[in-house]
């Protein structure tokens, strides 16, 4: 089985370095000619199934894909982004200066240290992977699986397959509307492509 997992593309938060897990940040205009960019990069990929996030970043980017795609959207509210709870908006500058403690502890141990109301990285890892199996369990061995999701999300799954400790997440990067492809067999599990972005190459690479 194929899964190819897209980050969703770029958003003024993005843009702007603001944190955000579950809040509703729409494409902006760039993110838009990312999302057409990598779903002219996927149209002779015939996908047996989309799956996307519910936020609505995602939904924008999964259905400039499925517009090339004769199936439709699928909406799994636990691959969204990591819940960023009381740091929702900020900055990280306006969270050292709000939530200094919280923040070093944060910045001591990223994987374990769950944001105030919101969750831990381990967490987010969790219901992700959770919802990964399932997803691959109402499907063939020789299915290819479109997955449309956020930059945390990738890197919890990645970690989870591959069975890297969760602590490397913060080693991995996906820019925005890149694929990152994973091959998974009865008996082999490979990465065969991470933050292939080469249909963005006319386009200067942000956050």
């Amino acid at each position: 089985m194929n899964i190819v997992l897209v980050r969703h593309g770029e958003t003024d938060y993005n843009r702007d370095g603001r944190m955000y897990g579950h809040a509703q940040v729409a494409l902006n205009q760039r993110g838009h000619t990312q999302a057409a960019a990598v779903a002219h990069r996927l149209r002779t990929t015939a996908f047996s199934a989309i799956y996307a996030s519910d936020l609505i970043r995602a939904v924008q980017t999964a259905a400039a894909i499925a517009e090339y795609q004769s199936v439709p959207v699928n909406y799994e509210p636990a691959l969204r982004e990591q819940h960023v709870g009381d740091w929702e908006h900020l900055t990280i500058p306006e969270v050292q200066l709000r939530f200094p403690q919280h923040y070093a502890d944060y910045t001591a141990d990223p994987a374990y240290t769950a944001y105030t109301n919101g969750e831990s990285f381990a967490m987010l890892q969790h219901r992700a992977y959770t919802s990964l199996r399932a997803i691959m369990s109402n499907h063939q061995p020789t299915d290819t699986l479109c997955i449309v999701c956020h930059g945390g999300t990738i890197n919890a799954l990645i970690c989870a397959v591959l069975e890297l400790d969760i602590k490397h997440h913060r080693k991995l990067w996906v820019d925005n509307c890149s694929l990152t492809t994973v091959r998974i067999t009865d008996t082999q599990t490979h990465l065969i492509g991470l933050n292939d972005h080469t249909h963005l190459a006319h386009m200067e690479q942000k956050q």
